[in-house]
């Protein structure tokens, strides 16, 4: 691939040679991520959502894939950085493009900010007409029947003298960590 071109900054070379690998391999998922992500790197956003979306729709198990925003940028932070800045003001100019949404949520849960990225997937998915591209990525964030949460230490004496008192207190391990 052209990864060379995007970490060195040329994003137009780079998204027409993912161009190029995605007429070589049409059903090559990870050339319509790496298009998509130039596209960004780019401000044309409408044509990064399609991209990215066409790519989800041929791997729609994307969002457990592992795969970073580092791979492309590698030690480029200030542009990825900069990249969701941009993003962030044009979200602000138009608050209803679920494009948008999907868009930062893309660009904080890939660039390694995947927490912070729950409420913008939250959010694409209130106002977009289609969410198959989004579902993936809200599965991630659905807490698993068969995984219990840490519920904390039970204080029954506390309790029983006191009704008002909670009944479980958080753990002062857990409290926080991510697992």
């Amino acid at each position: 691939f052209c990864d060379n071109q995007f970490a060195e900054g040329d994003y137009v070379d780079a998204q027409l040679r993912y161009r190029k690998a995605i007429k070589a391999a049409p059903d090559f998922a990870e050339a319509y991520f790496r298009r998509g992500q130039a596209m960004i790197a780019l401000g044309q956003y409408d044509l990064a959502a399609e991209a990215i979306k066409q790519g989800l729709r041929l791997k729609p198990t994307w969002a457990i894939s592992g795969n970073r925003l580092d791979d492309l940028y590698r030690d480029n932070d200030e542009a990825q950085e900069a990249h969701l800045v941009a993003l962030l003001q044009e979200l602000n100019k138009q608050p209803l493009n679920a494009d948008l949404e999907f868009l930062v949520a893309w660009q904080m849960y890939f660039g390694g900010q995947r927490a912070g990225s729950q409420r913008h997937f939250e959010q694409a998915a209130q106002i977009a007409e289609d969410q198959r591209h989004l579902e993936g990525f809200l599965a991630v964030f659905e807490p698993q029947a068969d995984q219990q949460q840490p519920m904390g230490r039970i204080d029954i004496e506390a309790a029983q003298l006191d009704n008002t008192r909670p009944k479980l207190q958080p753990d002062p391990i857990r409290v926080g960590a991510e697992f």
